[in-house]
Formats: structure tokens, C-alpha cells, sequence
């Protein structure tokens, strides 16, 4: 049974909407399980308490919410490989953490724990 013109176009619309809600819901939720996990509060909390952090890159030091967290948290099996954005009051870094849990339940351990900043300097955390 042929659609009519009348039809087709609301059905596309309609359609079209449906699909933007879906993926902006779907980045949402993505977003909101990395930065909310213990594993990113524990290194926003390390990266505020280091003093030459704080000090290159001024306080408060803040996460970029613009920004996506790049990379996969997988807490079941305790492996991390992630990338984000921070910025303090005097310039933005590129935060890299690599590593793994040792114990289910316990605390990690960094392969590669890292702040990248404008300038290119690498600072081992």
C-alpha cells in the first residue's frame, strides 16, 4: 500500500526526532556513568591534592563537562583506559589514566597516570 505525500513527511519528522531524543539520552547516560564512577572521583580528588598540579594549572581545578571523557571504564573487570579535560585558573590539561584493579573491590593500580598540559609537558602522577 503506497504511504501518501501527506504522510511522509510528518512520519520522517516524527522519526527523525524519535532518533535525536534516543542518541542525545544514550550520550547523556554515557557521560554521567563515567564521571560519576569511583574510579573518576578518586583521580579528580588526587589530581586536587597534588600540589605541583595545583600548582601548574592553578586552583580550583574542575572537569571540563563540555568535554567528552574519551576512552572505556570497565568496573566489572577493573580495567581503565581514559582521557579527559581539566582546567584550573591558569590553564587546561589532558588528564591520561591506564591501569587496573588488583582485587575486586580494592583499590587500583596505574599503568600510565599522566597530566598533558598546553604547553606539552608530560607530568607523571
Amino acid at each position: 500500500m503506497p504511504i501518501s505525500k501527506k504522510l511522509a513527511v510528518p512520519t520522517l519528522v516524527f522519526g527523525l526526532s524519535g532518533l535525536g531524543i534516543w542518541y542525545y539520552m544514550f550520550n547523556t547516560n554515557m557521560k554521567s556513568q563515567k564521571h560519576g564512577n569511583t574510579l573518576f572521583k578518586g583521580i579528580m580528588f588526587h589530581l586536587r591534592q597534588q600540589p605541583h598540579v595545583v600548582e601548574t594549572l592553578g586552583a580550583p581545578i574542575k572537569f571540563d563537562e563540555h568535554k567528552a571523557i574519551k576512552g572505556d571504564v570497565n568496573m566489572i573487570k577493573g580495567a581503565a583506559d581514559i582521557e579527559f579535560v581539566v582546567s584550573g585558573s591558569k590553564s587546561p590539561a589532558i588528564v591520561h589514566f591506564k591501569g587496573h584493579r588488583v582485587n575486586q573491590g580494592h583499590q587500583w593500580e596505574s599503568t600510565d597516570f599522566s597530566l598533558i598540559t598546553d604547553d606539552g609537558r608530560k607530568i607523571e602522577l
